[in-house]
């Protein structure tokens, strides 16, 4: 695991609470899969918008660096 991931505590988030309410999360970062296609994987500011596959971050995990999104609590998405 990438040492930043383990600083932050990077780990499954709540239902109400994750990556994808986060200020920082990119959703489609564009990245190279394996191969020559690209793929398209989910980013965090906070970790790093490296490509590579130890950068990778899913939208239902949560770290300490969470930062809420106010459009998703405010009923509005």
């Amino acid at each position: 695991m990438l040492k930043k991931k383990e600083e932050l505590k990077n780990r499954k988030g709540l239902t109400w609470k994750d990556c994808s309410t986060c200020l920082n999360f990119v959703e489609r970062f564009e990245g190279c899969g394996t191969g020559m296609l690209p793929s398209k994987m989910g980013r965090c500011r906070e970790i790093g918008l490296s490509p590579g596959k130890q950068y990778r971050i899913l939208p239902k995990y949560i770290c300490d660096a969470h930062k809420a999104n106010p459009k998703y609590h405010q009923g509005g998405v």
